[in-house]
């Protein structure tokens, strides 16, 4: 007679799994947002926002728990201190210096993910938030071993390749998580920064136009002032 087995079942691994892992580029999101959107203010206030959006979306959406949230960054170079309030939603921060030959961030997010892998069996999803090319080695790896991957990101930062190689469908657009009123800010900046980038534009043209034309008008004076003072001169000569 077989003996019924009581033991707990194993927790799933794999792609069938509840459970994710979150490996963040904050630095990406962080400097995308500066630099595209023209420098808003606060903008790791719109990256915090991105990334509590995300967590509620794994949960609600995709069904996942996120055990693992992990920031990378030079956080010393930001001029916000973003740690705090990554620390109170739960994130790890990752302090990470960075070099001239390397993303460093880059880097240590790569190690770490590996080392999730096999030391955390029982997650089966990797979130990564950014879009560089240096995470395709990572990423065929993690789906070698059955494991699904998501990338978030802004879809002009996201290499293109890596977005050939995962798929659309594993690929979630940052401005998609921003809260609607929050990105309407952050395009109403850019239109507002553009627009006085160009009125400077043309006064810079207008500006110079008047300043050659005060050239000229200046050089043909001197040449008249010359001219009227070489005359009488060459006029005595004439006569002797």
């Amino acid at each position: 007679m077989l003996t019924p087995n009581t033991s707990p079942a194993a927790p799933p691994t794999g792609a069938a799994s509840p459970y994710a892992a979150v490996f963040i580029d904050f630095e990406n999101i962080y400097y995308f947002l500066k630099n595209h959107y023209l420098d808003p203010q606060d903008p790791h206030d719109y990256a915090l926002d991105l990334l509590r959006s995300l967590r509620e979306t794994l949960r609600t959406t995709y069904g996942l728990d996120s055990l693992v949230l992990n920031a990378y960054a030079d956080f010393d170079k930001l001029p916000t201190g973003p740690q705090g309030p990554l620390y109170l939603m739960g994130v790890t921060t990752r302090n990470v210096l960075g070099t001239d030959h390397k993303n460093a961030a880059d880097m240590q997010l790569c190690i770490d993910a590996l080392e999730v892998l096999y030391t955390r069996p029982a997650i089966g999803t990797f979130v990564l938030v950014g879009g560089d090319r240096d995470y395709i080695p990572v990423i065929q790896h993690l789906r070698r071993q059955a494991r699904l991957v998501k990338v978030v990101g802004f879809r002009e930062s996201v290499s293109g390749d890596l977005l050939q190689l995962l798929g659309q469908e594993h690929f979630l657009d940052a401005r998609d998580l921003l809260p609607a009123e929050r990105l309407q800010a952050l395009e109403d900046h850019r239109t507002a920064r553009l627009a006085r980038g160009e009125e400077i534009r043309r006064l810079g043209c207008v500006l110079r136009s008047l300043a050659g034309g005060y050239r000229l008008h200046a050089r043909q004076a001197l040449l008249a002032q010359a001219a009227d003072f070489l005359a009488p001169r060459q006029a005595g000569r004439a006569v002797v």
